[in-house]
């Protein structure tokens, strides 16, 4: 059996919301970048249209790319994969690596923000963190499908993590 989790931000509504920020941010790094270069560098109104709107359309591209093109992760009976598109990325069979998850809460004065939600892989030496870019719902049962088939114990650790 193969149970394929999509990565969230593949979802229309998380994509259009990111798209609308991006743009946000675009147009705010635009304005400044015209302001610097009409101002201080004394250019005329064209050039500075021109240098302002290409860095800012790079850096809006860039930032989709990063926030978008993120792995999937398939949970199967033997392994489990993070794969973009047909490439898998990382690969971990459950009688090599022992998997547990962590969830951390990022607060702002004292208000949640954001959950991370990570997947632990152990391999006896180290131990690597995997971001899942799941939803709540979908790494829940992501865990409960790994964690059912894992055949190594997770190693306890006292000490905290952050």
């Amino acid at each position: 059996m193969e149970r394929h989790f999509k990565n969230r931000f593949k979802y229309t509504g998380v994509r259009i919301r990111y798209y609308i920020l991006t743009l946000l941010f675009v147009s705010v790094f635009l304005a400044l970048g015209m302001a610097v270069c009409y101002f201080t560098l004394e250019w005329n109104e064209i050039p500075s249209w021109i240098v302002s709107g290409v860095f800012a359309g790079c850096m809006g591209a860039l930032i989709l790319w990063r926030i978008t093109c993120k792995p999937d992760i398939v949970v199967t009976d033997r392994e489990v994969l993070f794969k973009k598109g047909d490439k898998v990325k990382y690969r971990f069979p459950y009688e090599k690596y022992a998997m547990t998850p962590l969830l951390q809460t990022i607060r702002y004065a004292r208000i949640p923000a954001a959950t991370i939600r990570n997947l632990v892989v152990h391999d006896g030496k180290k131990e690597r963190c995997y971001i899942t870019n799941l939803r709540a719902k979908d790494f829940d049962e992501m865990i409960s499908l790994v964690m059912a088939r894992s055949k190594i114990p997770a190693p306890s650790s006292d000490a905290p993590r952050g």
